[in-house]
Protein backbone atom coordinates (compact mmCIF):
# COMPACT_ATOMS: atom_id res chain seq x y z
CA UNK A 1 0.00 0.00 0.00
CA UNK A 2 2.61 2.25 0.99
CA UNK A 3 4.36 1.90 -2.12
CA UNK A 4 1.48 2.51 -4.09
CA UNK A 5 1.08 5.83 -2.19
CA UNK A 6 4.96 6.86 -2.99
CA UNK A 7 4.67 6.02 -6.95
CA UNK A 8 1.16 7.98 -7.34
CA UNK A 9 2.82 10.63 -5.69
CA UNK A 10 6.11 10.59 -7.90
CA UNK A 11 3.52 10.52 -10.85
CA UNK A 12 2.32 13.40 -9.84
CA UNK A 13 5.69 15.27 -9.62
CA UNK A 14 6.22 14.24 -12.76
CA UNK A 15 3.57 15.75 -14.35
CA UNK A 16 3.78 19.76 -15.33
CA UNK A 17 0.25 20.58 -14.48
CA UNK A 18 0.77 19.18 -11.27
CA UNK A 19 4.20 20.02 -10.12
CA UNK A 20 7.39 22.33 -11.60
CA UNK A 21 10.17 20.83 -10.69
CA UNK A 22 12.49 23.62 -11.37
CA UNK A 23 10.31 25.72 -8.61
CA UNK A 24 9.47 23.01 -6.39
CA UNK A 25 5.64 23.75 -7.07
CA UNK A 26 2.26 21.90 -6.91
CA UNK A 27 -0.89 23.05 -8.48
CA UNK A 28 -3.95 22.22 -7.85
CA UNK A 29 -5.32 22.33 -11.43
CA UNK A 30 -4.08 23.17 -15.07
CA UNK A 31 -4.75 26.67 -15.07
CA UNK A 32 -2.62 27.08 -12.20
CA UNK A 33 0.27 25.17 -13.82
CA UNK A 34 -0.08 27.63 -16.61
CA UNK A 35 -0.17 30.89 -14.45
CA UNK A 36 2.84 29.62 -12.64
CA UNK A 37 4.61 28.80 -16.21
CA UNK A 38 4.52 32.11 -17.55
CA UNK A 39 5.10 34.12 -13.74
CA UNK A 40 8.10 35.86 -12.97
CA UNK A 41 9.02 33.22 -10.02
CA UNK A 42 9.37 30.85 -12.78
CA UNK A 43 11.18 33.29 -15.34
CA UNK A 44 13.49 34.00 -12.75
CA UNK A 45 14.26 30.50 -11.99
CA UNK A 46 14.75 29.96 -15.85
CA UNK A 47 17.18 32.46 -15.96
CA UNK A 48 18.93 31.56 -12.81
CA UNK A 49 19.38 27.99 -14.20
CA UNK A 50 20.66 28.83 -17.80
CA UNK A 51 23.58 31.28 -15.69
CA UNK A 52 24.01 28.47 -13.77
CA UNK A 53 24.69 26.14 -16.72
CA UNK A 54 26.50 28.10 -18.66
CA UNK A 55 28.96 30.24 -15.72
CA UNK A 56 28.78 27.18 -13.55
CA UNK A 57 28.65 27.39 -9.46
CA UNK A 58 31.43 30.36 -8.83
CA UNK A 59 31.68 30.78 -5.41
CA UNK A 60 33.36 34.34 -4.79
CA UNK A 61 36.68 33.42 -2.81
CA UNK A 62 37.36 35.37 -0.01
CA UNK A 63 40.78 37.66 -0.47
CA UNK A 64 43.08 38.50 1.62
CA UNK A 65 46.04 40.48 1.58
CA UNK A 66 47.49 39.27 4.42
CA UNK A 67 50.38 37.14 4.86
Amino acid sequence: MASTLALHQNREMIDPDKFCSLCHATFNNPVMAQQHYVGKKHRKQETKLKLMARYGRMADPAVTDFP
